[in-house]
Parts: structure tokens; C-alpha cells; sequence
């Protein structure tokens, strides 16, 4: 694993009130130190297609950048 990069598991897939489609953005609780990181589902590897079947409890491995409100995972890929 590569210096930069984090494990943890996913614990929120938000949904539409209305719809119950997924928002397209999801939450990874780091391992290391238990905070809550935002990823879009562009930030996915595979993007989108990936998405689709992401779960919440699936274990990811991503890597924090700075995003515009704050720390978020990126290069996210379920392990």
C-alpha cells in the first residue's frame, strides 16, 4: 500500500427522499482515526458503472485531497 493512501469502509450511501435513487456520493470511515470522508461517485475507480454496486459495510482504499468543504476520498476502489 503506497504511503498516501487510507483503508476503511463505507457507512453511508445517501438516497432521494422521493425516489430512493442514490445521490451519486457516498461516506468511508477511516480505519486509522475514525473520521468520515465524502467521495462523489466520479472519484470512484471505474466511476459511475462502480458505483452502482458499492455497498454500504464494502472495505475501500483511497487516498485525501483537499475538496471545496473540506478533506475527501479520491481514487476510491473497494479492496
Amino acid at each position: 500500500m503506497a504511503q498516501d493512501e487510507r483503508t476503511g469502509q463505507v457507512v453511508r450511501i445517501p438516497t432521494d427522499r422521493e425516489t430512493g435513487k442514490r445521490r451519486g456520493f457516498a461516506f468511508a470511515k477511516d480505519d486509522e482515526n475514525g473520521v468520515e470522508y465524502f467521495f462523489h461517485a466520479t472519484g470512484l475507480r471505474g466511476g459511475s458503472r462502480g458505483f452502482d454496486h458499492l455497498r454500504e459495510g464494502d472495505r475501500v482504499r483511497y487516498v485525501v485531497e483537499p475538496g471545496a468543504k473540506g478533506p475527501r476520498a479520491a481514487d476510491v476502489t473497494t479492496i
